[in-house]
């Protein structure tokens, strides 16, 4: 589909999300080819943080909906089929705990890609002795360094952050 049809339809998404009221999740965004501003776009990606009653009330959502058949449903990822056999996956990231930092910058980094961007940053990280683990974050072997924001996790790589559009 094209860029600004697929805009539309995770804009609506994200709005359903945020009409949640207090069981939404604490943030959202649309990533994937969308993001990287791609004129055709294949499926939807879109990220949310959020707790476990947040993601049981996203999936209660989703369940609930006319035209929406739910197609998997974990504790990283709901991959939802809409009308037109139009694919989105809406993956969860987790805020910050106690013992347990944020891993919203990986996820939004993983499902932004491109699929060569996160090859060459997974390269990269081995290069310097780390580890992307792209669920929770970068590692130099079990010691959490970066996961939070994007921009962290280019700087702990020693790069500078890279806008979507050129993450070709």
């Amino acid at each position: 589909m094209k860029l600004e049809e697929a805009r539309t339809i995770a804009n609506g998404i994200v709005r359903q999300l945020q009409a949640l009221d207090g069981l939404g999740p604490s943030r959202v965004m649309v990533c994937g080819s969308i993001r990287r501003g791609r004129p055709d776009v294949g499926d939807i990606d879109i990220v949310a943080e959020v707790n476990e009653a947040q993601r049981e009330a996203v999936l209660e959502v989703f369940e609930m909906r006319p035209g929406v058949f739910v197609k998997a449903s974990g504790p990283e990822l709901l991959r939802l089929e809409l009308r037109g056999g139009i694919g989105v996956d809406l993956y969860f990231a987790h805020p910050r705990q106690k013992d347990r930092p944020s891993n919203w910058g990986s996820v939004v980094l993983c499902r932004t890609g491109s699929k060569e961007h996160n090859v060459m940053l997974a390269g990269l990280a081995k290069s310097l002795g780390r580890h992307w683990k792209i669920q929770e974050g970068v590692f130099k072997g079990d010691q959490f360094i970066a996961g939070a924001t994007e921009e962290k996790i280019f700087e702990a790589l020693g790069m500078a952050w890279v806008k979507p559009e050129d993450r070709k």
